[in-house]
């Protein structure tokens, strides 16, 4: 929803006068929110699969041997690292649609400034929902990748958009609409990823 947003604001500001200036970037920022909202789409088939594919590792017999109960981890653990990477891919994505928002909230069209808003809401939304589910899917797995890559590439999407999140619009005149979708958001990923490590 939050790359939709973007091109909309793209759109209601591509072809007005006032906004001639800004017409070729922001026709650069629609193409990247098609591309992305394209993506994310498809992400979302790719999570269900992913996940029926750990539910489908789960449901293999136990096995009465060494090699059978090897053999079943090893199909699990391998259905929770995909399961894993692919909403942590979502939470990348949407951050590229954090950073889009906030090009469409400082020079889109003024009347629909607030979508860029709901744009970013939207956005980090879909980035904690992503690193959520990949936090939960990496405890799933033990203590293998907790720190691994995956926590990184989390962790530096996350701060990212963290920040274009915190600075949008701000500058701009705009600032006071902007108070309404700040908040803690450093004390959030706190509480939820460094207190659980």
């Amino acid at each position: 929803m939050g790359a939709a947003l973007v091109s909309m604001v793209c759109n209601l500001t591509i072809g007005k006068p006032k906004y001639v200036e800004v017409e070729a970037e922001l026709k650069e920022v629609l193409a990247e929110s098609e591309r992305l909202r394209a993506e994310l789409t498809t992400a979302i088939g790719d999570d269900v699969k992913a996940f029926d594919a750990v539910m489908g590792a789960y449901g293999l017999p136990k096995g009465e041997t060494d090699d059978e109960k090897a053999a079943r981890t090893a199909k699990i653990q391998a259905a929770l690292k995909e399961a894993t990477d692919v909403p942590l891919e979502c939470a990348r994505l949407c951050a590229e649609v954090v950073k889009l928002s906030k090009v469409v909230a400082h020079k889109g069209n003024l009347n629909v400034v607030s979508d860029a808003g709901v744009a970013v809401q939207s956005a980090y939304a879909g980035l904690m929902s992503g690193a959520q589910r990949a936090r939960q899917r990496q405890v799933d797995q033990g203590p293998r990748l907790r720190r691994g890559a995956a926590g990184g590439a989390r962790g530096a999407a996350f701060r990212g958009a963290e920040r274009d999140q915190a600075d949008l619009w701000r500058g701009q005149g705009q600032a006071r609409l902007i108070d309404w979708i700040d908040r803690p958001i450093s004390l959030i990923h706190q509480a939820f990823y460094e207190s659980r490590d």
